[in-house]
């Protein structure tokens, strides 16, 4: 018997795998020193191009004691199933990688792209919410 979970991380990790392709193109075409802006607007020639389903600079909004607090705005949020989070710094810091996490744990998708188009080349990371057998996180989100 075919576990549906591990058929969605499946698709999940094949999207992945698509978006950063596609990203390749982007810095391969663009080259390095560019701001992080132009990057995420070449990658959304290239999700149209490909025909992804895709959402700009989309809000999630954090709840605290049923009062709006603020929100995170993600990069991208491909297909409702990947949070695209995008860079061009010299090295990527941990803030960055917990930056995507808290993102995902808002949004409740569970996987995100961590992208860097550095000066040296095309850097990536994934993450996820959560690991096998951990607990759902608390609501954070309405």
């Amino acid at each position: 018997m075919i576990n549906r979970l591990q058929v969605q991380n499946d698709t999940d990790e094949k999207l992945a795998k698509r978006v950063i392709g596609l990203a390749m193109d982007v810095y391969n075409n663009l080259g390095c020193g560019l701001l992080e802006s132009l990057y995420v607007g070449g990658l959304v020639v290239e999700l149209k191009e490909a025909r992804i389903p895709f959402e700009r600079q989309k809000r999630f909004t954090v709840i605290y004691r049923n009062v709006e607090i603020g929100c995170y705005i993600a990069d991208l949020v491909i297909d409702n199933r990947l949070i695209v989070e995008a860079k061009a710094v010299d090295l990527l810091a941990i803030a960055h990688s917990v930056q995507l996490v808290n993102y995902l744990a808002i949004s409740k998708i569970d996987l995100g792209l961590l992208l860097n188009f550095g000066p040296r080349k095309l850097e990536f990371k994934t993450k996820t919410r959560l690991h096998p057998g951990m607990p759902e996180p608390p609501n954070l989100q309405q």
